[in-house]
C-alpha cells in the first residue's frame, strides 16, 4: 500500500520497522500525577498527588474485592442516592420569572451606560450582560410562542382555483335518483 501512497502523496507514508520503546511504568506513573495536580484533582487541604498515589491506586484495581469492601461501597451508595433524593427538585422559571430576569439585566446596562463616564468599560460591560441574558432571553422567546394561541385563519388557505358548483348526477335515463349535489371543481 505504501508503494501506491509514495507516488500519490509522499508526505502520509510512514516507514514502520519497529513499535516505540515502551515507556517505564514509573515515568507513566510520575506522568499521570503531574497532570493531575495539573488540573488540581487532590481535594482541598490535601497534598498534591504523587507516583506512589498513582502506583496504589493501580494496584488496588488488581486486587479482588472482599465481602466487606463491596458491603462498604453499596453502602456509600445508597447513601450518595439518599442525598441526591432530598435534594429539592430546581424550580422551572414562569413567564414572570423570565420576563423580570431580562428586565432586571436590561435596567442595569441602563444604569451602568447613564452613570458611568468610561464609555469602554461601560460597553464592556453592556455587552457582557447582554450575553449574560441570552439564554434567559430566548427561554422567554419560547415560553412566550408557546403559549400564544394560534389564530383558526391560519389553517385555511383561500385560492382562487377552487370554486363550489352545483351539478346534477344521477341515472342517465330518469335524473332525478340523486338530485342535486355539490361538487367541488379544479379549473
Amino acid at each position: 500500500m505504501n508503494a501506491v501512497w509514495r507516488k500519490v502523496w509522499l508526505e502520509v507514508v510512514r516507514d514502520f520497522r519497529v513499535f516505540d520503546p515502551i515507556p517505564r511504568q514509573e515515568d507513566l506513573q510520575q506522568e499521570i500525577a503531574e497532570l493531575a495536580n495539573s488540573a488540581c484533582l487532590s481535594a482541598e487541604g490535601e497534598d498534591a498527588i504523587n507516583a506512589d498515589d498513582i502506583a496504589e491506586l493501580v494496584q488496588s484495581h488488581a486486587d479482588d474485592l472482599s465481602a466487606e469492601d463491596l458491603v462498604e461501597q453499596q453502602r456509600e451508595l445508597a447513601a450518595r442516592e439518599e442525598v441526591e433524593q432530598e435534594s429539592p427538585v430546581p424550580k422551572a422559571m414562569t413567564l414572570a420569572d423570565l420576563r423580570a430576569v431580562v428586565q432586571s439585566g436590561l435596567d442595569f446596562i441602563d444604569i451602568v451606560l447613564v452613570r458611568d463616564g468610561n464609555a469602554d468599560r461601560s460597553f464592556k460591560v453592556r455587552t457582557a450582560v447582554q450575553a449574560l441574558l441570552c439564554p434567559y432571553e430566548e427561554s422567554l422567546q419560547q415560553k412566550r410562542a408557546r403559549g400564544k394561541q394560534t389564530n383558526i385563519t391560519k389553517f385555511f388557505t383561500s385560492s382562487a382555483a377552487t370554486s363550489l358548483t352545483l351539478a346534477r348526477t344521477g341515472c342517465q335515463a330518469c335524473q332525478e335518483c340523486f338530485p342535486i349535489t355539490y361538487l367541488t371543481s379544479l379549473t
